[in-house]
């Protein structure tokens, strides 16, 4: 029993690891999430438009907050092919397969 709690202990640093090298992946590509959402020849009121949607023209440590607390709450943010939310298509899409 001792070993579980130690290991699920473990667990916790590792994924914070995780998820902080995701955001910082993120933020570090070239444009950052702005032109990944918008594209590369988006103009620059949809790239604004984009960055107030998002929240992305907050600062940056704001946003990695932000971020923490809804990974925390389970919110993995939408689809890009679908626009749905990842757990809810994941699940749909899992039925579909395996049910």
């Amino acid at each position: 029993m001792v070993y579980a709690v130690r290991r699920a202990l473990q667990l916790v640093p590792a994924l914070l690891a995780i998820v902080t090298l995701t955001f910082v992946i993120v933020h570090a590509a070239p444009g950052g999430p702005v032109v990944a959402l918008s594209g590369e020849f988006s103009t620059a009121e949809y790239q604004r438009n984009i960055e107030r949607l998002y929240g992305l023209d907050r600062p940056l440590i704001e946003q990695y907050l932000v971020y923490i607390a809804r990974v925390l709450g389970g919110d993995l943010g939408n689809r890009i092919s679908s626009s749905d939310l990842f757990w809810r298509s994941s699940l749909i899409d899992f039925r579909q397969r395996f049910c």
